[in-house]
């Protein structure tokens, strides 16, 4: 083992943890437990989500055992999936026979199939019954573990309506607003800078509008705007594919897919003195397409990895072919 370099990743990753580091680290397998296990099963804590989910991978590609207990609990956790992902598969490499229970309640239970299927695999490792195919660099493979299900091509194209609160594109194209954008100039480079914009997603809240753009790889912006246009007030640097008000509480839309990120977030949108905030509140399985109201009420939100819905007390589902409404001929 070339101890060398795996002090650098260590070093690396203590220095500013990022999955990057944490692939270098994974690549040395069973042989970096002893001097880089403790370090890893400290940032499934982290406050990047990154971070997180690929430290509870980690530790299971370098056999860390002490970490069983605090994988366990991240098959709890309701807001990231590949968080839940990542530690079932821990559970099943490091052979935690008294996780089964755990994992047997998510295999039932979780919204998304790519991790019941995980936590089933998980489950027969543990019995003896199947094993992890090896992997001759576990790092050559860090990044796609994930694509396997955010990157295979979702099919379903379910016909979605719109709310009767959310602005239609006659209207949006009336308005205007200012957006926060990342300068390019080199007097501007490095900070925002305001530009008007037609916003390409609207939502009417108390008082006037919640405007959202999405503008790709530049990113876009969240804001709110009096009904008479005379007060503006920025909320969110990022491209904001849908506003939309699910019983009592308002989501966004947001993500990516562009060169080799693909990403996708739901988040909460809450009133905050004259104005409003934004708040994670779910992962979603890859970058949103488009997004509407199935004809039972529930939102769905169709993702590059797939159809998820919303349903009206807050809980996610996967959408089946046979639930998609199809478009019209």
């Amino acid at each position: 083992m070339d101890l060398a370099r795996l002090e650098l990743a260590i070093q690396r990753v203590r220095r500013a943890p990022d999955p990057g580091g944490l692939a270098f680290i994974a690549e040395f397998g069973e042989q970096a437990n002893p001097h880089a296990g403790e370090l890893v099963a400290g940032l499934m804590g982290h406050r990047n989500a990154d971070v997180r989910v690929f430290a509870a991978r980690t530790v299971g590609l370098i056999q860390h055992a002490e970490a069983r207990d605090a994988l366990v609990a991240c098959l709890d956790d309701v807001v990231d999936w590949r968080l839940v992902l990542a530690a079932a598969e821990s559970l099943g490499r490091l052979r935690a026979a008294k996780a089964i229970e755990s994992l047997e309640r998510v295999s039932a239970a979780h919204w998304f199939p790519p991790v019941r299927d995980a936590a089933r695999k998980s489950i027969r490792v543990i019995r003896g019954e199947d094993t992890f195919a090896s992997e001759k660099s576990p790092r050559d493979s860090f990044f796609t573990f994930f694509d396997a299900w955010t990157r295979e091509r979702n099919l379903l194209r379910p016909a979605l309506t719109q709310a009767p609160d959310e602005l239609p594109p006659p209207v949006l194209v009336q308005r205007t607003f200012t957006s926060m954008e990342e300068g390019r100039e080199a007097e501007t480079l490095g900070r925002l800078v305001a530009k008007r914009r037609q916003p390409t997603c609207g939502l009417r809240v108390p008082g006037g509008f919640l405007l959202g753009l999405d503008r790709g790889e530049w990113r876009g912006t969240l804001a709110y705007q009096s009904e008479d246009a005379t007060q503006e007030s920025f909320i969110a640097w990022d491209n904001i594919h849908g506003l939309h008000r699910v019983g009592s509480r308002i989501f966004a839309v947001t993500g990516l897919a562009h060169l080799g990120g693909n990403e996708g977030h739901l988040f909460l949108v809450e009133p905050r003195e004259s104005t409003y905030a934004i708040t994670p509140w779910r992962e979603l399985p890859g970058a949103p397409e488009y997004s509407g109201w199935l004809p039972d009420g529930r939102l769905c939100i169709v993702c590059i990895g797939a159809c998820v819905v919303v349903t009206l007390d807050g809980a996610l589902q996967a959408l089946e072919a046979s639930e998609a409404p199809l478009p019209p001929a």
